[in-house]
């Protein structure tokens, strides 16, 4: 085996997902998997290997978003925002289709190659419903995989969508006075900055972590010029 992996692969997706078993599944790795909640509580990595690659395979804790709720937000957020991880492969749970997307729409704001595993496909059917996975990748524009990670199906079709990995289609779009908020807070950061947008966003929503981030990359004058911008564009837009 190739000991320096071509690119890191990250593994994301809701608490309780299927992540863990989709490393397992990849890697041939055990890793802890539970029925209940944030089983998984630090990063875990392995290597798969494929006709071509070697990736190092990175297992997250669950989370619902990308904002900063708990420890394991944290930790997720800061090994993406670290400027290391090559593809996201994030695990949707079929069976709470909405929230996993909600996840996904922010990830697409990161601008990096991704690959949607569908997981639990048999319980949707079970209940009667079916999910159109062809139609999910030409709206988001990336590979989408059908799973039951706990049986292993799918798990091939994975390797391969990985080596397929594609930037999302243009990020979500935000209305005019957000968008104009984002693009006056990101005068302050270099088209070099990893992550603009995204971290842009973060400010504008006061997350808590952010300016620690921020001043790390860019310097104090920089942090104090965009905590001005977004005091002044809540005030004059009476945001709470």
């Amino acid at each position: 085996m190739n000991n320096k992996p071509d690119k890191n692969v990250l593994i994301i997706g809701l608490p309780n997902c299927g992540k863990s078993q989709i490393f397992s599944n990849l890697t041939g790795e055990y890793t802890l998997v539970a029925n209940y909640p944030l089983s998984t509580i630090n990063i875990k990595k392995a290597f798969c290997t494929t006709e071509g690659y070697c990736y190092n395979i990175l297992d997250t804790p669950g989370i619902y978003s990308l904002h900063i709720q708990s420890e394991e937000a944290y930790i997720v957020r800061e090994k993406i925002l670290s400027d290391e991880i090559d593809i996201i492969v994030q695990c949707l749970d079929a069976n709470h289709l909405k929230q996993s997307l909600s996840l996904t729409a922010e990830l697409t704001q990161l601008s990096i190659p991704m690959v949607l595993v569908l997981n639990a496909v048999d319980e949707t059917l079970r209940k009667g419903m079916w999910i159109d996975s062809k139609r999910l990748s030409s709206i988001i524009g990336v590979p989408v995989v059908e799973s039951i990670a706990i049986k292993g199906v799918g798990t091939n079709r994975l390797k391969q969508a990985i080596e397929n990995a594609r930037v999302p289609k243009s990020p979500v779009i935000f209305g005019d006075v957000m968008e104009s908020a984002l693009s006056s807070i990101s005068t302050f950061m270099p088209d070099t900055m990893p992550y603009k947008r995204a971290n842009a966003i973060f400010a504008l929503l006061n997350d808590p972590y952010i300016e620690e981030h921020i001043e790390k990359l860019l310097g104090e004058a920089k942090l104090k010029d965009i905590k001005y911008t977004i005091n002044d564009l809540k005030e004059r837009f009476q945001w709470n």
